[in-house]
């Protein structure tokens, strides 16, 4: 069975999922479809909340003291877990989680992947971006722009 609980934050409301004892999902309001028990009080939702909190206020935890489920294909956990890799306030290139699996990789491989990245701002997917441009985002390009700049990168003419 799974759960949710919403978060309200600066962004809008974000959806958090979870198995009842790991997160498995963190939807922007876009992508928001309630199908699940609702339940607020879950242990990994609050620490979750508080993440988040943390986050939004400039100072973020490190993920890995989440309790996080991924639910993909091998290929996809290794872009998500490469991700996970990507420190706060820096972005790297579709080429660049690429070359990091091999020399060969397709970059849009990775960015179909990075596209299903079932655990948005946690696993930092809006950290990746195109050779001169943002790429794309699930969670609405204008919430890429929004945490990058929250972040202090600035996009500016098309270009990180």
């Amino acid at each position: 069975m799974y759960y949710q609980t919403k978060y309200d934050s600066i962004i809008g409301t974000l959806l958090l999922v979870s198995d009842g004892s790991s997160l498995c999902g963190l939807y922007f309001p876009n992508r928001i479809k309630e199908y699940m028990q609702t339940c607020d009080d879950l242990e990994v939702f609050v620490d979750a909340k508080k993440w988040l909190d943390s986050y939004f206020l400039g100072d973020p935890m490190n993920a890995h003291s989440l309790s996080i489920r991924l639910e993909g294909t091998a290929f996809q956990k290794q872009v998500w877990n490469l991700l996970l890799e990507i420190p706060y306030g820096k972005v790297v290139t579709y080429k660049d989680i690429a070359r990091k699996i091999s020399a060969t990789m397709s970059c849009q491989a990775v960015g179909t992947a990075i596209g299903k990245n079932p655990i948005g701002i946690i696993i930092p997917c809006h950290r990746v971006v195109g050779y001169n441009n943002l790429g794309g985002f699930s969670g609405g390009i204008e919430n890429k722009v929004f945490l990058l700049e929250h972040e202090g990168v600035y996009y500016e003419s098309g270009r990180i």
